[in-house]
């Protein structure tokens, strides 16, 4: 009788063996009754042919005996099995429910009237989903199938899959008229003498067919000082690009430029749209270190700000001995920042950051600047600009990058003194209001001085900074006196988008002096 109990439960799972490959549960336990659940829920429960109710279903004192049972819900494949009810037992059973499946057989073609030189290459989305078979096992319901390709109309259907049916269907592609879309124009304002993308403006667009295109440009005076043929269309996605120099690779003076786009196929009649962008060459954009929540060097604000549209990403890590973070190689800062600006001359930056100490937390810090920007760069010989700033640290009052906590308030000042390579000296007067939570514990400031040189060549920026500051003795700040004499080297690379950083410097404060070099990566755009 034993070796009969024993065998039941066995036999009873072989039953369900099919199903167990999809993580179906079979259990016989203590107490009576039976239960029965589905993955997912809301199945239609029939015990010997008659409907019971919907998982999870749960029949209190059954007799004991054999019982049929399936369980159907729509869009799954049904299941059947048998359960043995004995006394004294309550048997538990879930079944994972199969999606139901169809088959459908795709037929693409093309017009036998196209012509045969147009290349016939289409590409199949199912529900927005790219497929490369012509034979798929899709799930039950109604199907968006569509199918298109590179100078041929679009075609879309829909269609039902049933389950266990394989369903027939036939695409025939007509060959497409020739548009193009709206055109988009990036920078509208632009210095040549920026690096890449930065110093060119960009139209782009999308055509339906192949054909060909021109982009022209003419001075304010209606001369043609430009002129560039496009590539042969061989996909939808176009752009063309203008560096505000003329036809021979030289640069164009200041003003304003009018660009006209041509595109056409074969003898029709070109497609023109016209468009206009001002050359600026005191527009600079560079990166800008903004680890201490206001951009400009590693300790040194700078008056400079991102144009209108612009926007600056970039990360960074640190080694050695950072600021406050410890014995050399115990841990290891990193910082993300993002400098943006809404408006011309406006920028916005914010940095978020944290101490990871080997061993030991991590140790966060933040912080979020607005500087408006009176004089830049390029524009006139002196820069100057004002920035208001709050930073956090968790175990302040500085952080490793050496952002001050509490509120702040700079002057930054900038004086070019060469203009290729571009070089500036620095000046960055403060008041801080410093606090080891990022309040201010006193409502005395330190005053803060921070300075440097700035230079920008080409696709590479960077410079040297260093900053102090002193709180009076009549405050009662617990940071009160000397803060950290700082000072760090930093060299960028930028191209196509990407920043490459490398950094380094010396602190010193109370008796202590530590040394670190750090690594980034970002992009500006």
């Amino acid at each position: 009788m034993k070796r009969f109990f024993f065998f039941v439960p066995l036999f009873l799972s072989l039953l369900l063996l099919p199903l167990s490959a999809r993580a179906d549960t079979y259990d016989e336990v203590e107490g009576t009754g039976l239960y029965i659940n589905s993955v997912p829920e809301g199945a239609k429960v029939f015990i010997d042919g008659v409907e019971r109710g919907q998982t999870p279903f749960s029949l209190g004192s059954p007799r004991s005996g054999e019982y049929s049972v399936r369980v159907s819900k729509e869009g799954y494949v049904e299941r059947r099995f048998r359960v043995v009810i004995r006394t004294r037992s309550r048997i538990e059973v879930t079944v994972d429910l199969e999606k139901a499946r169809g088959e459908l057989l795709l037929d693409i073609k093309k017009d036998p009237l196209a012509p045969a030189s147009l290349a016939f290459d289409p590409a199949v989305y199912v529900d927005g989903t790219r497929v490369y078979d012509t034979i798929l096992s899709l799930e039950t319901g109604w199907r968006s199938v569509s199918v298109e390709a590179f100078g041929w109309a679009k075609r879309v259907e829909t269609v039902y899959i049933s389950e266990g049916s394989l369903h027939r269907l036939e695409l025939v592609l007509a060959v497409s008229g020739f548009s193009v879309s709206e055109i988009t124009q990036r920078r509208r304002r632009f210095n040549p003498d920026n690096s890449g993308a930065l110093g060119s403006t960009e139209l782009i667009f999308s055509v339906s067919a192949p054909g060909r295109g021109l982009l022209e440009v003419f001075d304010g005076a209606g001369a043609l000082v430009s002129s560039q043929t496009l590539r042969p269309f061989i996909t939808w996605s176009q752009n063309v690009s203008w560096n505000g120099k003329n036809s021979q690779g030289i640069k164009l003076p200041d003003g304003v430029y009018h660009l006209r786009l041509s595109v056409w196929q074969d003898e029709t009649a070109p497609i023109v749209r016209d468009y206009s962008v001002e050359l600026d060459a005191s527009i600079e954009i560079r990166p800008l270190s903004a680890f201490s929540s206001v951009s400009g060097l590693f300790f040194s604000a700078s008056p400079e700000s991102l144009p209108k549209g612009s926007y600056q990403i970039e990360g960074a890590v640190l080694s050695g001995r950072p600021l406050l973070e410890g014995a050399a190689w115990k841990s290891l800062p990193l910082a993300i920042t993002l400098r943006a600006s809404p408006l011309d001359r406006l920028e916005l930056a914010g940095s978020l950051g944290a101490g990871v100490r080997f061993g030991d937390s991590a140790l966060l810090h933040g912080g979020a600047s607005a500087k408006w920007s009176f004089f830049r760069p390029g524009e006139s010989p002196a820069g100057f600009a004002a920035a208001f700033s709050y930073g956090w640290a968790e175990n302040g009052p500085y952080t490793a990058f050496g952002m001050g906590t509490g509120a702040g308030l700079s002057f930054p000042v900038s004086l070019r003194i060469f203009q290729v390579p571009a070089v500036d000296l620095l000046f960055s007067p403060g008041l801080l209001w410093a606090g080891g939570a990022g309040y201010p514990e006193s409502w005395v400031p330190r005053l803060a001085a921070g300075g440097g040189i700035l230079f920008r060549y080409k696709s590479f920026s960077g410079g040297l900074s260093a900053r102090w500051d002193y709180a009076p003795p009549s405050s009662d700040s617990s940071v009160e006196g000397p803060g950290p004499l700082m000072s760090a080297l930093e060299l960028k690379f930028f191209s196509s988008g990407l920043i490459f950083s490398l950094s380094g410097g010396i602190w010193h404060w109370k008796d202590n002096t530590g040394g670190f070099f750090g690594l980034g990566l970002g992009t500006l755009y």
